[in-house]
């Protein structure tokens, strides 16, 4: 007996519906949810599966900041996939390369803390939930992009690694990876293991646990007490309807010479029904915690008149209601309304406030797929660190903001168009205080579909931060075009330009893509990356790809 569903999305009328029934506040995907597929007999089972897929590239590249001059460079590796029964795959690379993959959308940074890229690398993501899906989104103790990466996010090659994963039996998942960097300049070679296990109880409920484990290496030798690991459990329990969820969960961190005050844990409630949800989050997270393997956002405040960096503990609740409205009439033009009041309260070891804000969020969204949203920011800072957003470094003529208690109140807007339509428009605003000055920003993007030979996409962000004096004026652009060709079915081009004045830089990102036979491409990637103040060269690269699954 397998659990099946089928979901039937009418864009047309505005309808999204399913053979077997889903409550209405729960994914109309969730596999909690599905009817069932009777086999007569059961289906036959597969033996020996799996790929090999060899590479090869070669590269042509130069750094004009280093003042180097033309590089060649080529290289081989191989990835595989075999399958492990009917539920596992093990996965194998070696020497593996992602020079195909998108480069990173950039943003522009408001906060005094890091963002969160998303992982594109293609080795990574199959099953990248059982790995990363621990902890919440400021906190995640698995964060794969750290590996090929220093503790200053400067690239690190991937020697080779290796990725079991999959289901056990009906109930359990399992997943174990283990990658290999090289050593490069003072970063020694390390050893990225992560192991994490899900147990399913009572149903909907989980049971889950990991440990990671960075090693360093000397010579082909571990090097005693130069390693950092993490380990934690959680307990997630859903109701049997899906409304009610709540969790609770622990996670430690070990280095040498740390023993107290290295762990972090949160416990929560949610609620969710047809016009109502609510969710409520508590944690803690103690100075010695750390996520050399993961993604912590807050817990490293940079005083910028200082040059230091302090850690800081915390705890923070988060509180979030919302409310919806369904119009009584069926020939309204409105799906629904609603009010969302998400609510962050930030507080420090001796209970004082760190930070506090609390949005009001009114949302309408259309039968014609059309949204728009207003809302209001009450912000509380009580900043504990100096705060300096631009990079001249001249801290007399431009002094960072000073530590201190700040309130300032902001209002928002955004209006979503038909996304059925081939013509798509995003349009959104900030405005009001910020900290001791003003800021005004708008956000546009605009999209065309030529269906079916090209798709036009331009984003655009403009921000304009406003101090008194001796403060300094901040003004960024972020523009960012892209367009994809489709000649035919196996053969595409892309190409990816963006201009950040925050990052002084202008990048153009292009690929061309040909699939020669199944699962089996050639990629010509040109990368090419300017700083915007001067107007001069950074790096440039051209790159051929090719690879081939057998």
């Amino acid at each position: 007996t397998w659990g099946i569903n089928f979901v039937r999305n009418d864009l047309g009328n505005g309808i999204y519906s399913m053979w077997a029934r889903v409550p209405f506040q729960i994914d109309g995907i969730d596999l909690g949810w599905t009817g069932a597929l009777h086999w007569e007999q059961s289906p036959k089972k597969v033996k020996g599966n799996y790929n090999i897929i060899p590479f090869a590239n070669s590269s042509l590249s130069k750094d004009y900041e280093e003042g180097n001059t033309w590089k060649t460079n080529a290289a081989a590796g191989i990835d595989a996939k075999i399958g492990i029964g009917s539920g596992m795959n093990l996965d194998v690379t070696l020497n593996p390369d992602f020079s195909q993959v998108e480069i990173d959308q950039q943003v522009i940074n408001l906060t005094r803390f890091d963002v969160q890229l998303p992982e594109k690398r293609t080795f990574f993501l199959e099953n990248a939930d059982l790995f990363g899906g621990f902890g919440i989104p400021p906190i995640r103790p698995f964060f794969s992009r750290r590996i090929g990466l220093d503790d200053d996010g400067n690239p690190l090659p991937i020697l080779g690694g290796l990725r079991l994963s999959g289901n056990l039996n009906a109930d359990t998942r399992i997943g174990l990876m283990t990658m290999q960097t090289g050593k490069k300049d003072s970063i020694p070679s390390r050893n990225n293991t992560a192991i994490a296990v899900k147990r399913r109880l009572f149903g909907r409920s989980t049971l889950s646990g990991y440990f990671l484990d960075r090693e360093d290496f000397k010579g082909g030798e571990i090097q005693a007490g130069k390693f950092s690991r993490n380990a934690g459990m959680e307990f997630s329990f859903i109701s049997t309807d899906g409304k009610w969820q709540s969790w609770i969960t622990h996670h430690r961190s070990m280095r040498t010479g740390i023993s107290a005050n290295n762990w972090w844990g949160n416990s929560g409630f949610a609620y969710s029904s047809r016009k109502f949800s609510w969710v409520f989050d508590l944690s803690h997270v103690g100075e010695n915690y750390y996520a050399d393997l993961g993604f912590e956002q807050r817990i490293e405040n940079y005083d910028a008149l200082r040059d230091t960096t302090f850690r800081i503990p915390y705890n923070f609740i988060f509180n979030q209601f919302d409310f919806k409205f369904f119009p009584k009439s069926t020939s309204s033009k409105l799906n629904f309304t609603q009010i969302a009041g998400p609510a962050l309260l930030v507080l420090n070891n001796d209970g004082s406030v760190n930070e506090f804000s609390s949005d009001v969020t009114f949302s309408a969204f259309f039968k014609n797929t059309s949204e728009l949203s207003a809302t209001i920011r009450p912000v509380y800072s009580n900043l504990p660190v100096s705060f300096k957003l631009d990079d001249e470094e001249d801290l007399v003529k431009c002094p960072p903001l000073p530590e201190g208690i700040y309130r300032y109140l902001q209002v928002g807007g955004e209006w979503n168009g038909d996304y059925r339509s081939p013509f798509f428009y995003s349009l959104g605003f900030i405005a009001g205080q910020f900290y001791n000055g003003s800021q005004l920003s708008f956000r546009a993007e605009l999209s065309y579909r030529f269906q079916p030979f090209m798709n036009v996409r331009l984003e655009a962000e403009y921000n304009k931060l406003s101090f008194p004096v001796p403060y300094c004026d901040v003004e960024y652009f972020n523009i960012t075009p892209r367009i994809e060709v489709f000649f035919a079915k196996n053969l595409w081009w892309t190409t990816f330009v963006q201009y950040n004045t925050q990052s002084d830089n202008f990048n153009i990102n292009s690929r061309l893509q040909w699939r020669y036979r199944s699962m089996s491409d050639l990629f010509l990637v040109f990368t090419d990356n300017y700083a915007v103040k001067i107007w001069g060269p950074k790096n440039k690269t051209l790159v051929l790809k090719l690879n081939y699954w057998l």
